[in-house]
C-alpha cells in the first residue's frame, strides 16, 4: 500500500468517526476529545518486507500517535484507563484492501497523577 492510500485509509477510519481531517497535517492538528492533543506520524516500517497481517512481502506501515490528554477516575486505575483511551480511539483503520492492522504497542506516562493528566503514544501496524 501506498503511502497516500494508507494515509487515506487513515483519514477514512478518523472521518467515520466525526474527524473532519483531510490530510496528515490536518491530523497532527486535530482536536478529537476536549482536553486531548493527538499528533499522528504515519512512517514505513524499516523491516518492510517483513510478513505482517498475513501479507508476505507487503510494505508494513507504522502509525504512531502522541496524545496527551485528561482522564476522569480512580488514580489507583489510571494507567489502564489511559490505555483502553489511546487504544479504543484509533482501533479500527481497515478497509477492503487492508489485511494486517493492530496494536502494537501502547505506553502511558502519568504527568500529574493525582489530576488525571497523562501523556502516551500507541504505534499501529498494517500492511498491503
Amino acid at each position: 500500500m501506498s503511502e497516500a492510500k494508507s494515509l487515506a485509509v487513515v483519514i477514512a477510519a478518523l472521518r467515520a468517526q466525526g474527524s473532519n481531517a483531510q490530510s496528515l497535517a490536518d491530523l497532527n492538528r486535530m482536536t478529537t476529545k476536549p482536553e486531548r492533543y493527538n499528533q499522528v506520524v504515519l512512517t514505513e516500517r524499516p523491516e518492510s518486507t517483513r510478513r505482517v497481517g498475513g501479507s508476505g512481502g507487503a510494505r508494513a506501515w507504522r502509525i504512531s500517535i502522541l496524545s496527551v490528554g485528561r482522564i476522569y477516575g480512580d488514580a489507583q486505575n489510571e494507567r489502564e484507563v489511559a490505555r483502553r483511551a489511546l487504544k479504543d480511539q484509533f482501533l479500527t483503520f481497515e478497509d477492503g484492501s487492508t489485511a494486517g492492522v493492530g496494536v502494537d504497542s501502547v505506553e502511558h506516562d502519568p504527568i500529574v497523577p493525582d489530576e488525571g493528566w497523562f501523556s502516551g503514544s500507541s504505534s499501529y501496524v498494517f500492511d498491503n
